[in-house]
C-alpha cells in the first residue's frame, strides 16, 4: 500500500469516529540481474544509424514495474556485450494502519 492510500484510509476511519494510526516505511531492496546474450562471434557490430554522426553501440533498458498498480519501480540503462551484471536499487513501501473506536 502506498502512503497516500494509507492516509486516505486513516481519514476515512476518523469519519467513523475511530482513531487511526498509519505507519509507512520505505524498505530499500537491491535487485541483481545477470543478462547474457547468444552471439556468433566475440564482437558486436554497431547499430545502423545513418543519421547519427558517430558510431553507435546498442543499448538496453532494465525495467522493473508493478503491473497491478501500473507504476514504474526502477529503470536502468545497460550496455550489453556478451554478459552484463546489473544492480538496481528500489524502494518498496510497507504500510500498516490500525483503527480503534474511541
Amino acid at each position: 500500500m502506498r502512503p497516500e492510500r494509507c492516509r486516505r484510509v486513516a481519514l476515512e476511519g476518523r469519519k467513523r469516529r475511530a482513531v487511526c494510526v498509519c505507519v509507512c516505511v520505505c524498505v530499500q531492496v537491491s535487485l541483481s540481474v545477470v543478462l547474457e546474450r547468444e552471439m556468433d562471434g566475440d564482437t558486436l557490430t554497431p547499430v545502423p544509424a545513418p543519421r547519427f554522426p558517430v558510431r553507435k553501440e546498442e543499448g538496453w533498458w532494465l525495467v522493473v514495474g508493478d503491473t497491478k498498480a501500473n507504476s514504474l519501480l526502477a529503470i536502468k540503462r545497460v550496455t550489453l556485450n556478451k554478459q552484463a551484471k546489473v544492480r538496481a536499487c528500489l524502494c518498496v513501501w510497507v504500510c500498516m494502519y490500525v483503527c480503534a473506536r474511541g
